[in-house]
């Protein structure tokens, strides 16, 4: 007979009382004694099950975050092909730098104080961008990590990055504004193949947009996620990235 049951024999046995261990009691005493068995177990079970979550909850695993938005201004650096058709010759390449506006958010993979962390793997990010006179668009997601302009191999399209467990930050953009007319564009690699980076099918049109942010790493199943509101400004007005918390 298991301990289980024998438990709950005496338990159910001590309501019309008896003796155990040679020691004589009533129904009530017994009744009292089967509820101190019964609560005893329930809280030894209990109290074994915390533990292996606490064992599942210590194993290494990343611990991603998202932290401050950040606006700056910067320069993009594009390639321009000259041909002198009058004096003749080859063409002649040259960079020319553009200004431009970029709201992006800062993430680390920063585990909480006294909590084993491990480091995130081919983290990947999904940008969608939804709202009113917007039509709903999903796409990779640029690190900031990767340099901007000529220099910039077009191999892989927005290639994912591993973050290291040490709380250090790492931006991603979110969005391009050109300040000399206030247009606004959704941004990730694929802006390059517009000029000044000024890709079409990325343009943001209306006064505010949504943007949910996925990171996925390739070494944990769960992923990460906020929201964002972005205030798309205009020309002299400079775009406004906000995170919607809770």
């Amino acid at each position: 007979m298991s301990n289980w049951v024998q438990i709950l024999f005496v338990a159910i046995s001590s309501l019309g009382g008896g003796s155990l261990f040679g020691l004589k009691y009533g129904a009530w005493q017994g009744a009292l004694f089967a509820a101190v068995l019964i609560a005893s177990l329930l809280f030894v079970g209990a109290l074994r099950t915390q533990r292996e979550l606490d064992r599942i909850d210590a194993a290494p695993r990343p611990h991603l975050r998202f932290l401050e938005v950040e606006h700056a201004d910067e320069t993009w650096a594009e390639r321009v092909v000259c041909v002198n058709i009058i004096g003749g010759g080859g063409p002649q390449e040259s960079v020319r730098h553009l200004p431009r506006r970029f709201a992006r958010v800062q993430i680390a993979n920063a585990p909480p104080v006294g909590v084993l962390g491990e480091n995130a793997r081919e983290v990947a990010a999904e940008l969608t961008f939804s709202g009113a006179g917007i039509k709903t668009r999903t796409m990779g997601g640029h690190w900031c990590l990767h340099a901007e302009g000529p220099n910039r191999k077009k191999a892989v399209w927005n290639p994912p990055i591993d973050l290291p467990a040490n709380g250090q930050a790492q931006g991603l953009d979110i969005a391009m504004q050109d300040p000399e007319d206030g247009a606004t564009y959704a941004f990730n690699d694929l802006n390059r193949k517009g000029h000044g980076a000024r890709l079409p099918a990325h343009a943001l049109a209306g006064k505010e947009c949504l943007v949910t942010v996925k990171l996925r790493p390739s070494n944990d199943s769960e992923e990460t996620t906020a929201m964002f509101r972005l205030y798309l400004g205009g020309k002299d007005d400079p775009m406004r990235l906000e995170r919607i918390e809770g």
